[in-house]
């Protein structure tokens, strides 16, 4: 008759198979979560490109909008997603921008600053150049990736003191069960 195998005894000396179980487990889970940052990555890949157009129309709205210290709400168009104005000490500020990227959420929407100071317009983009859009992105990927490595590292401590936490408690039935078959077995 074969002896009785306790999951106590199992645990504290594993056998070749079951280290084979425990690295296949491991190679699975591997896989798993890998396959889930990839396509968060494979997401991020849909980058635009600078939009030279997107700025001479907030130019040209911001025209309309001003002219001559005279501010005309009223050619403001629908697609522009937030717009504010102010007026100190002589000096008339516009501010507007759009959502050019349509969803895209690690490209920022063009904006545009203009600023009215006796009959001298000053207008200033939010990114200036092409060059300064890549370096926003380039810095946006680098915090969204290291972001996305601290989530996938968070995932497996959970996923390990999960394990490790059912581990224990299975040992610990297993020492009972153990003892109590002890017990009961006549010397």
């Amino acid at each position: 008759m074969k002896e009785k195998r306790y999951f106590c005894d199992w645990v504290i000396k594993p056998t070749k198979r079951q280290k084979i179980v425990i690295i296949g487990f491991l190679i699975i889970a591997t896989l798993i979560l890998s396959g889930t940052f990839y396509n968060i990555d494979i997401n991020r890949e849909e980058m635009s490109e600078y939009s030279e157009e997107a700025y001479e129309y907030l130019e040209e709205i911001a025209d309309g909008v001003i002219w001559r210290n005279v501010i005309n709400i009223s050619v403001i168009p629908d697609n522009v997603n937030d717009y504010e104005i102010t007026q100190k000490n002589g000096v008339l500020t516009f501010k507007c921008s759009i959502d050019h990227y349509a969803g895209k959420k690690l490209d920022p929407s063009a904006s545009i600053t203009v600023t009215e100071n006796s009959g001298v317009v000053k207008k200033e983009r939010n990114i200036s150049s092409k060059e300064e859009y890549t370096k926003s992105q380039r810095s946006n990927r680098i915090k969204t990736y290291l972001a996305d490595v601290c989530i996938v590292i968070f995932l497996w401590c959970i996923v390990f003191a999960m394990t490790e936490f059912l581990v224990f408690i299975l040992y610990i039935a297993s020492r009972i069960s153990k003892y109590i078959d002890t017990k009961k077995k006549p010397s």
